[in-house]
């Protein structure tokens, strides 16, 4: 266990003893003396001679929609857990209550529920801090991380071999993967750089994603004046989201169509025949990546990584379990 795990461990302890009482004993339980993983660890709390053991499962942090996805994908297995987290959002931790999921949010907030013990409190705060992004998660560092999440062999190569596919600068790079290696996501050993944390870096990409990168490619929504079914892409243009999602044969009939171009968007636009339409079902942005360089399931459809984020940035519940069923059929061990 790492020292910014025990940091959460001890500040867990300290806010449970704080709302808990003098007569509640709390102790750290450690069953497994020769696994240094935090998953072996157990909170017990001890009241008027009943114990209660919690087993713990520590995350940095647990916000955003991708996460939301893949704690529903488990929840069986976190059914006896206690999350520890720095920072729960509002909506994974109503998720995690309703459920009966015991956690801990380092900013205040507990959860405890067993058998006859609940303990539930939040934290008075007028507002839930922003998720802190640094450079890694900035304009530049986002398109290098779309590259590293889908082909994570692109490491292997040298900044300036790197700089040409993605095209940013080899100094862009030295920074992002600082910023990365500060952040617990990077680490080099034996001349090899290695991600890691790959689950939760998706998870924070998608979000500066949704907040930085796709804004500056979306060139808006549209209606078709001919039948969709017999849209067919020119080269260089891809689906996404939910038709992507269909033709990976993913268990999803599409309503909305979402398609990434490299040509002019005015000669897409009059060749397809869309009409702009506030309310319309497709939704046309430019292509932002190496096209020959970063790989897809299939000539028509954009990587993964960009459908995988489209779909966890609609308002879809459907579409973000459509999600979690590509993070575990094809990211899931891609780190």
């Amino acid at each position: 266990m790492n020292s910014s795990q025990n940091r959460l461990l001890e500040k867990a302890i300290e806010l449970v003893r704080a709302y808990a009482g003098n007569d509640v004993e709390i102790v750290m339980d450690k069953t497994d003396t020769q696994n240094q993983s935090s998953k072996d660890y157990s909170l017990v709390i001890v009241n008027k001679d009943t114990k209660y053991t919690f087993p713990i499962e520590v995350k940095s942090y647990l916000t955003g929609n991708a996460t939301l996805a893949l704690l529903q994908k488990k929840l069986p297995q976190l059914s006896n857990k206690l999350i520890i987290s720095k920072n729960i959002s509002p909506a994974i931790a109503e998720f995690l209550k309703n459920n009966s999921i015991s956690y801990i949010d380092a900013r205040g907030s507990i959860f405890l529920v067993k058998d006859q013990l609940y303990l539930l409190v939040k934290a008075n705060r007028n507002a839930i801090e922003e998720t802190s992004y640094g450079y890694a998660f900035e304009k530049a560092g986002l398109k290098l991380l779309l590259y590293i999440l889908q082909k994570p062999d692109l490491l292997t190569l040298n900044y300036r071999q790197i700089s040409d596919i993605v095209n940013i600068s080899t100094g862009s790079i030295s920074k992002i993967l600082k910023d990365l290696k500060h952040s617990g996501f990077y680490y080099e050993r034996n001349g090899k750089r290695i991600i890691r944390k790959h689950q939760e870096l998706l998870a924070q990409w998608i979000t500066a994603f949704g907040r930085k990168l796709r804004p500056d490619y979306y060139i808006g929504k549209y209606r078709s004046q001919i039948d969709q079914s017999s849209m067919i892409l020119p080269p260089n243009t891809f689906w996404s989201g939910e038709y992507a999602a269909e033709l990976l044969n993913l268990n999803l009939i599409s309503q909305n169509k979402t398609i990434y171009t490299s040509r002019s968007p005015l000669e897409f636009i009059k060749e397809q025949r869309l009409i702009p339409d506030i309310n319309g079902n497709i939704e046309l942005l430019q292509t932002f990546w190496n096209t020959g360089e970063l790989p897809a399931e299939s000539a028509d459809t954009a990587p993964l990584i960009i459908i995988y984020a489209d779909l966890m940035l609609s308002e879809s519940s459907r579409n973000h379990e459509i999600a979690g069923d590509i993070y575990e059929r094809f990211l899931h061990n891609r780190n």
